[in-house]
């Protein structure tokens, strides 16, 4: 008689895990976008990418390629952070922050590009918003009749005030004109 020997191969469990491909994404400028790759292993894993930055938009949260995107400009001098967090379904793992980093958006604004002095002289602001550092200067051969000044407005460093002031021209025949 033969004997019969029964072999059984147990499943191997597959532990259920996820990852993605990226710990931060910097975009140079606003409406740029970039994917998230996400990997999974084991069954069932499902997850969702959120974000509480207004700045930062996400389309198909739930996909393995996740899509953000950054709105508006960054103004300010600074890198603007926020953070994409991805959730999954898997009890006692921790959610997967991705940091996502816009760079300022480089601008230069002022509230008007045309003074016209009276006669008698006066003093103009002109109201700069920018973010980066600028100076403005009178020519030598305008000094003796126009100064300009510039100063940061308080609690804003991305808003400037610069004041030119003309002295009276009593020459009414032969207006003065100068480039700034």
């Amino acid at each position: 008689a033969l004997d019969t020997i029964t072999i059984t191969q147990l499943e191997c469990e597959i532990e259920d895990d996820i990852a993605v491909d990226v710990d931060s994404i910097s975009f140079d400028c606003p409406g740029d976008s970039a994917v998230i790759h996400v990997s999974t292993t084991g069954d069932g894993v499902t997850w969702t990418a959120t974000t509480n930055d207004n700045w930062i938009e996400i389309t198909n949260p739930n996909s393995s390629e996740i899509t953000v995107t950054v709105t508006g400009e960054n103004r300010t001098r600074r890198n603007k952070q926020g953070t994409v967090t991805i959730t999954s379904n898997i009890s006692g793992k921790d959610p997967i922050e991705v940091t996502i980093i816009q760079k300022p958006t480089m601008f230069f604004t002022v509230s008007t590009n045309s003074l016209q002095f009276n006669s008698d002289g006066e003093t103009i602001t002109v109201d700069v918003q920018t973010n980066y550092a600028f100076s403005v200067s009178v020519p030598a051969a305008d000094s003796s009749w126009l100064s300009a000044t510039r100063s940061q407005n308080t609690g804003n460093n991305t808003a400037w005030t610069v004041s030119f002031t003309a002295l009276a021209n009593s020459d009414t025949a032969n207006p003065r004109t100068t480039v700034v």
